[in-house]
């Protein structure tokens, strides 16, 4: 399936306005199942570029459904995730945030726990990019 998945649509499917969603990952060079958690390690760097839609969806949306896999942990190419320990999925961060209303990504925020980081007044929206 993940063969399939980076391999990207067939011409047909292509022609039909399918396109993989990839978020800058070239491929993956491990998946393995331990205690129900499936551990995907990925290749290429992250470029979600803040995209609420990443590759995270299709990867767990194919994986989850097997009946040995209970959580899916998918780590970067430098073999992070947000969350490595525990019962839980986890996507690989990019540890910056930048301005959402000027995109600058030389501004930096420090890291927030969880998925969202904010800093500053309320009226300093912040977006944290995700790999997810």
């Amino acid at each position: 399936m993940l063969d399939e998945f980076f391999r990207g649509p067939t011409p047909a499917e292509r022609a039909l306005g399918l396109e993989r969603i990839d978020s800058g990952f070239t491929g993956y060079s491990n998946l393995s199942v331990e205690e129900g958690i499936a551990h995907l390690y990925l290749v290429g760097p992250c470029a979600s570029n803040g995209a609420t839609y990443t590759i995270a969806q299709p990867i767990l949306a194919n994986l989850l459904p097997f009946p040995e896999i209970d959580y899916v942990k998918i780590y970067d190419e430098a073999g992070t995730t947000e969350n490595p320990e525990g019962p839980d999925s986890s996507i690989p961060r990019v540890p910056r945030a930048v301005r959402a209303d000027e995109g600058d990504p030389s501004r930096k925020a420090e890291r927030a726990p969880g998925w969202l980081a904010q800093a500053g007044a309320q009226d300093d929206p912040m977006l944290l990019r995700l790999c997810e």
